[in-house]
């Protein structure tokens, strides 16, 4: 058979009734190369923060005279489920020294399917500024979109916001908005329908649910235990003292 074979190759081809037994003699010497997993990581990763984007943000959510500078923070791309059930990236900038820990609570949240229906830095709803929307924060939050990074103060003080160093994140913002029940005020705008706790929408949070547990088990406050006020959204981690 070797002999007819050997033959049979230098012509350049193999009659029918050879190939079978050719085949199983090659399966015998010729490794089988096992495909490569066609599954997308549901954990995202974190870089320094490119040209590119710095200069989206220089001026917007980096203002000039900053405290904070890029090399403080980083640029996270985040696998997520959106509104629709379907996979999407999306991307915050978070203080750098927290990044990992970031990725690992949206790994977990992607892991229970919790819905984010936008995840882009704030810069890119400059143009949603309005007179309902009045400002960057609530056009951002009035699109539902989960964002971090913001360099300014909390709104209607001058005490800076932990958003301006890159560790607090509010999440879908619409269906989970700050409130002060005691005035009836919801912000943002287009909130109001969501004020009312006692209802279930996607995205929303609760106290003690799984989202909730993947931030504070992690040392981050929730802006919906607060008194008073309730920041539904709101997940932050101060720098420690």
């Amino acid at each position: 058979m070797a002999f007819v074979c050997l033959l049979l190759s230098a012509c350049g081809e193999y009659p029918d009734e050879y190939k079978a037994e050719l085949n199983i003699e090659k399966q015998g010497e010729v490794p089988v190369e096992i495909p490569a997993s066609t599954e997308e990581p549901t954990r995202g990763y974190w870089t320094v923060i490119p040209a590119g984007i710095q200069k989206q943000m220089a001026g917007i959510s980096m203002p000039e005279g900053a405290s904070v500078t890029y090399d403080d923070l980083a640029y996270l791309t985040i696998p997520h489920i959106n509104y629709l059930g379907e996979r999407a990236e999306g991307h915050l900038v978070v203080d750098r020294t927290l990044a990992e820990e970031v990725l690992d609570i949206f790994d977990e949240l992607y892991q229970m399917k919790f819905p984010i229906e936008k995840m882009e830095l704030i810069d890119h709803y400059l143009s949603y500024i309005d007179g309902v929307f009045d400002n960057l924060d609530r056009a951002s939050m009035g699109q539902n979109n989960t964002s971090a990074f913001y360099y300014r103060v909390v709104n209607g003080t001058k005490t800076i916001s932990n958003h301006a160093y890159g560790r607090a994140i509010d999440i879908n913002p619409k269906i989970n908005p700050y409130c002060i029940p005691a005035e009836g005020y919801v912000s943002p705008a287009n909130a109001y329908p969501y004020a009312d706790r006692t209802k279930n929408f996607p995205g929303a949070i609760r106290h003690g649910d799984a989202v909730y547990t993947a931030f504070v088990s992690r040392g981050w406050e929730w802006g919906g235990d607060w008194e008073g006020e309730k920041d539904y959204q709101h997940f932050q981690k101060p720098p420690e003292q």
